[in-house]
């Protein structure tokens, strides 16, 4: 019983939990940036680009995607996660969730602010 909780379902969790931190970046990132660059085309007028409500409207429906990837991603089997438990190496090792992954989500939303 633990054993499938902690190497098929702790590894999905990890995998699911690292996607959405990472994309929370990149969407949040990306959202300033735009912002950010517009002030310099305003001449530091002040001028809003994005009234406030439409802001807040972007992160709830932004958010959207990556929850339906949070609750259905697999990238293995189940049963292939309990016949290799070397796969569990991904989230003890911090792979998919490092400073190499963070700095690689702010240079793509730099590139697509």
């Amino acid at each position: 019983y633990l054993q499938r909780l902690l190497f098929v379902h702790g590894r999905w969790n990890y995998l699911r939990a690292c996607k959405f931190t990472l994309f929370t970046f990149w969407r949040n990132m990306v959202q300033v940036l735009i912002m950010f660059s517009y002030t310099f085309f305003s001449g530091f007028s002040g001028t809003v680009l994005f009234e406030d409500w439409l802001r807040l409207t972007f992160n709830g429906f932004g958010t959207i995607p990556v929850l339906a990837v949070g609750a259905f991603d697999q990238d293995i089997p189940a049963s292939e996660a309990c016949e290799h438990p070397k796969l569990y190496v991904v989230g003890r090792e911090g792979q998919e969730l490092n400073v190499m992954k963070t700095l690689q989500t702010f240079i793509a939303a730099v590139f697509h602010a």
